[in-house]
């Protein structure tokens, strides 16, 4: 068994040594998806004023004046209050969260420089719209105190407290780093990239079966879970260092066109299982597209539209925290948006392994379901 499945795996090596312009494609693309997006869409990632998030309110006021603030802010704002503390923040559950300091409403706190209201916002909502909801909250302190009695010579000077003291907008302590096009970009067009694999895949695999290959390895008893593991080696480690190549890039290369340098975080073990995982997932993917596909034109069409629609779907090509509230809870059926979730969490959160366990478990069930599939057609196939 180990010496047919070491020659089930130089014969792909072989086959996939022929095809180079598929192998010069699948690195190619992801590079120049990222550098060109990556300096594109570096000043208009940080989102516009349509966007809707959802947020936690924390009260550590407990003051009548506090509640009927926390009531104005259901009633009249766009997003979505949800319960949690600032843990939800770190979960992904929310994306800011409005704290009603001990001082909210009290003049004195104002003097002695303490905030009324904080702003936090979770490591991966864009700097500019931090600052947005900072002034949309400050707004509605400025509304709230204009219904009480000020007097007309205080209101510059209350203006100008507002916006130094009374509201601050300030980031979750635990995500050091902030997010720039380059960590949207990078992992995007890195998993992107990765599930491109479905090409030279369905090429391989339809070129055998037309030119007798399968016939011949039926003849010898090769057994189909064999047959596809020795397939499917080769790919995996083009994968993982198209991952690797890809993060060089981030890393090394986007800086010195002027776009910021990519920080893959500092669980180097938890980005290569989420590195392996997505490959489990493309590679899934493409087998069961090159095992449905009865010709390469078929492979090439649904393998390509079809990367592109679980792309679009999944936050790649537009990022996710842009997209409107209803639209992003459809990013959850793709298996990219897994990725790049996993991957966010990773270089934004300074997650660790155990962080990612979700994703990368919905990642290898996805790649295990569709080998399996694949599998059972390959032999329905074969028997006939």
């Amino acid at each position: 068994m180990p010496m047919r499945l070491l020659a089930c795996i130089r014969k792909e090596w072989l086959a996939l040594r022929r095809d180079t312009h598929a192998l010069v494609a699948l690195f190619l693309m992801p590079a120049a998806f990222i550098l060109i997006m990556s300096l594109a869409l570096q000043d208009a990632f940080p989102g516009s004023h349509e966007s809707r998030y959802d947020y936690v309110l924390v009260d550590r006021s407990a003051s009548a004046t506090a509640r009927a603030f926390a009531a104005e802010l259901d009633t009249t704002g766009s997003d979505r209050r949800v319960d949690g503390d600032l843990g939800a923040l770190r979960n992904g559950r929310a994306s800011y969260a409005v704290i009603l300091e001990s001082g909210f409403g009290l003049d004195d706190a104002a003097a002695r420089g303490e905030p009324w209201v904080s702003v936090v916002g979770a490591p991966d909502l864009p700097e500019a719209a931090l600052a947005l909801l900072d002034a949309r909250i400050g707004d509605r302190v400025a509304r709230l105190r204009d219904r009480s009695a000020v007097p007309p010579s205080e209101v510059a000077a209350l203006e100008k407290r507002m916006g130094e003291v009374l509201v601050v907008g300030r980031y979750e302590a635990s995500g050091r780093l902030r997010p720039t096009a380059v960590q949207q970009n990078v992992p995007a067009w890195l998993i992107f990239g990765m599930f491109f694999v479905v090409l030279p895949l369905s090429s391989v695999l339809i070129s055998e079966r037309t030119q007798g290959t399968l016939q011949r390895l039926r003849a010898m008893r090769v057994p189909a879970p064999l047959f596809f593991l020795g397939k499917l080696v080769p790919f995996f480690l083009v994968n993982m260092l198209q991952g690797v190549v890809m993060l060089a890039v981030g890393v090394f290369l986007v800086p010195l066109v002027g776009a910021d340098a990519l920080h893959p975080g500092s669980s180097f073990g938890a980005l290569a299982a989420v590195l392996a995982a997505v490959s489990v997932a493309a590679l899934g993917y493409a087998l069961l597209v090159a095992t449905l596909a009865r010709t390469t034109e078929q492979a090439n069409i649904v393998g390509g539209l079809g990367n592109v629609l679980l792309g679009a779907i999944g936050g790649i090509m537009v990022p996710k925290i842009v997209m409107p509230h209803e639209v992003q809870q459809w990013t959850q059926v793709s298996p990219m948006a897994w990725g790049q979730e996993a991957m966010l969490r990773l270089f934004l959160r300074d997650a660790g392994i155990g962080d990612v366990l979700g994703p990368i478990a919905a990642l290898l069930g996805f790649g295990l379901a569709c080998a399996a599939l694949a599998s059972f057609v390959f032999q329905r196939r074969s028997a006939s």
